[in-house]
């Protein structure tokens, strides 16, 4: 279907009203949420037909910019784990079907747009908020010494729940440097001055001198950095092992 423009702002509208009110109330009451929720209604608009694309692209980045710049505190942070995140409402709804890279791209750049035009504010949620500040770590926007000394050495392997998706998690500050330096393209040069390889010789200069334990017993379920790097394929490994 193809509706008016207008009818399509409408209702794209409606949707992200609907989520994010819906989330606000469970972040106040802090009640068990389930994948039954109103949050299923966004997979289906999120792959709605190409010529509405565009249309509700730009009324969910109107939205939820407005909210991350001009919410208060608790209604900026929702809005930032939604905006960062479009992309894990497939998830909801495709039930592990792959995303065409079309779509998956698409969706990535409204998020890349949206935290463009909002990273002042996630700048300064980033010292009280572990979320926000691993969103910006992910982006290369602030370093290991940031993290640890807003959050504490433990929470560079920490995994971080979200506050909208139940039972997701994103990836810890670890997993994300290890995945940087492992697979992505290259921004090491001879020198070795990447950025990548500089928060890594960071955190190894800094875990020798931090009281241990470094992390405590009750989060090590949460730890699947070890866990991951032990279960690389052989083919990867050889990767790695080429990687400066």
């Amino acid at each position: 279907m193809v509706p008016r423009p207008k009818i399509v702002r409408e209702v794209t509208t409606a949707c992200v009203e609907r989520c994010t009110n819906w989330g606000l109330a469970q972040t106040r009451v802090d009640v068990q949420r389930s994948r039954s929720e109103p949050l299923e209604i966004f997979p289906g608009l999120l792959s709605c037909a190409t010529e509405n694309r565009l249309i509700v692209a730009g009324a969910i980045q109107g939205i939820l910019t407005d909210r991350i710049n001009n919410g208060m505190e608790q209604e900026s942070t929702l809005a930032i784990d939604f905006a960062m995140h479009l992309m894990w409402f497939f998830h909801l709804g495709h039930k592990g079907q792959a995303v065409p890279s079309e779509i998956s791209n698409f969706w990535s750049s409204v998020t890349d747009a949206i935290y463009a035009a909002c990273s002042e504010r996630m700048e300064s949620l980033s010292p009280s908020h572990l979320a926000v500040c691993s969103e910006a770590f992910k982006r290369q926007k602030i370093g290991i010494i940031e993290l640890r000394k807003w959050h504490g050495t433990e929470a560079v392997f920490l995994s971080v729940p979200s506050l909208v998706f139940p039972r997701f998690w994103s990836l810890s500050s670890a997993q994300t440097l290890l995945t940087l330096v492992a697979f992505s393209s290259p921004s090491v040069g001879t020198e070795g001055t990447g950025w990548e390889l500089l928060q890594l010789r960071e955190l190894a200069r800094t875990l020798p001198h931090c009281p241990t334990p470094w992390v405590r017993r009750a989060v090590e379920k949460h730890l699947t950095f070890p866990t991951w790097v032990l279960e690389v394929s052989e083919e990867k490994r050889k990767h790695i092992k080429r990687k400066p």
